[in-house]
């Protein structure tokens, strides 16, 4: 399906936007109004890994949120918790209509975590969520969802094991999916985790990583994501995708603009004038 009418009313979007005239739950409303429900629910998508975040609050009250709010109102985790732990009781129990959009292994894991008699750590619970969505999204029929999360799955283990070996923690079992590049880094013992040059994203990754000014770094990331989503979306005009991709931006300004932009406006210009001619996009990942 093709959104001309929407698509053409968004406001532009630049890199070096310090303000955000349209956030994105006005987006999200807007987009109700217009989407398809099934390209809707592909939007909604891109919230799944927040929202995980937002329900293993209910497990694990000391763990921190992520800013950005839930696409449910304030509850509505707590009250999903309560029918699961009625469908232990009575597993024949009718999903409530609300409910039935949350993915499936949302449901599946709740249970297992209410079965067991001493709760895994936060950050083993938030890995099981996140492997059971990645491994999802990124076999997805939607190619935006797809490419997109497998460059964000790619990321995350990248950055977890850059981390972790600087460290000196063990990393391999925080990886997610059981793709190439993650056996790799799970394996290799070489300093480049034998990806170096000819693995680009790894390349980018880890220039900016190598940085030593952390606002450098955490700008470098959403400068790579930002050129991707041109990149990838180059010739998508009217189309799910476009929209998706738009949506994926104002996240990414919403997180910036909500910080004193005076602060960290000189490095991000710099940031943005070191890296954005210099990242080559590798096969999988274009279209």
């Amino acid at each position: 399906m093709q959104y001309y009418y929407f698509i053409t009313g968004l406001p532009n979007l630049g890199l070096d936007d310090n303000k955000l005239s349209y956030d994105p739950a006005q987006f999200l409303e807007d987009a109700a109004n217009h989407l398809t429900k099934k390209d809707l629910g592909l939007l909604k998508l891109l919230h799944i890994p927040l929202e995980i975040s937002h329900l293993l609050k209910c497990f694990y009250p000391e763990a921190r949120l992520p800013e950005t709010d839930s696409l449910h109102p304030a509850g509505f985790y707590e009250d999903f918790l309560a029918f699961l732990k009625q469908k232990l009781e009575n597993p024949d129990t009718t999903l409530p209509a609300r409910f039935k959009e949350l993915p499936d292994f949302m449901e599946e894991l709740v249970l297992e975590l209410l079965k067991k008699e001493d709760l895994p750590s936060h950050a083993k619970a938030d890995h099981s969520f996140l492997n059971a969505f990645y491994t999802s999204a990124c076999s997805h029929s939607n190619e935006f969802i797809a490419k997109w999360f497998s460059l964000d799955r790619d990321l995350r283990n990248i950055l977890i094991a850059l981390n972790g070996r600087a460290h000196q923690m063990p990393f391999q079992d925080y990886l997610i999916g059981d793709n190439e590049l993650a056996n790799g880094l799970a394996k290799s013992q070489a300093a480049d985790f034998g990806l170096g040059k000819e693995h680009s994203i790894y390349e980018a990754v880890w220039r900016i990583f190598d940085q030593n000014n952390l606002l450098y770094r955490e700008r470098g990331y959403d400068v790579y994501r930002w050129k991707w989503i041109e990149n990838q979306n180059f010739f998508q005009y009217f189309t799910i995708d476009r929209i998706l991709g738009y949506y994926c931006k104002l996240r990414i300004l919403a997180r910036w603009t909500s910080l004193d932009t005076d602060a960290g406006k000189s490095v991000f210009y710099e940031a943005l004038n070191t890296l954005q001619n210099s990242f080559s996009f590798p096969e999988e990942f274009k279209k």
